[in-house]
């Protein structure tokens, strides 16, 4: 056990809950990061897609990754955001109203011949500096980084940065929707209201 004290708690939305703890003693969390393997930090509930909404950013170079959460979103009631700069990325969620982020680490964009990006250089903008700075901004929306493949110290670097997890490509449809089913609320005839006036 880890003797600390709880300084603060507060209810965000639905079952998310923000605690904070002031250990006695300096600690490092990475050295209790469980290693769950290729088991995601999800509730592992059925989630129905019908019942997902919420405005979710998607920050994605790649035209192939866009076209899949696209596709994934359409059996929800999901406004979804697309945008490939980091920047203008950074500035949209300065505005209140988005409640999930789905984050590419790799967005180096594709070869003008359609062929799939090479791996970024050290100088490139990642997925993992997105969140690092939305953190820095003080901004609390649930996010989850998504790499081209699964990498331990990666998945902990997220976590660290302030991501809820980080999924691998090849994705699946179930993943996605557990990713977000976690934050996004079930509809309501407020929100398709809202729904029905954006699309007018």
């Amino acid at each position: 056990s880890l003797p600390g004290t709880v300084v603060r708690c507060r209810h965000i939305e639905g079952n998310v809950h923000e605690v904070a703890i002031s250990f006695d003693a300096p600690i490092n969390p990475r050295d209790y990061f469980i290693d769950s393997g290729d088991a995601y930090l999800f509730n592992a509930e059925g989630i129905e897609p019908e019942k997902m909404a919420g405005d979710v950013l998607l920050l994605a170079a790649n035209p192939n990754d866009e076209k899949l959460v696209r596709d994934c979103v359409r059996a929800t009631n999901i406004l979804l955001t697309h945008e490939t700069d980091i920047d203008k990325a950074v500035e949209l969620v300065k505005h209140p109203g988005f409640d999930f982020a789905f984050v590419y680490n790799n967005l180096t964009p594709p070869a003008e011949d359609g062929s799939e990006p090479s791996e970024p250089s050290d100088d490139d903008p990642t997925g993992l500096d997105f969140i690092q700075r939305v953190r820095n901004e003080g901004l609390l929306m649930p996010m989850v980084l998504i790499n081209d493949n699964y990498d331990r110290d990666m998945r902990m670097a997220a976590i660290a940065a302030g991501a809820v997890e980080m999924l691998a490509k090849p994705i699946a449809w179930d993943a996605l929707y557990q990713a977000a089913g976690e934050f996004l609320s079930e509809f309501t005839d407020e929100h398709n209201q809202q729904l029905d006036a954006d699309l007018q």
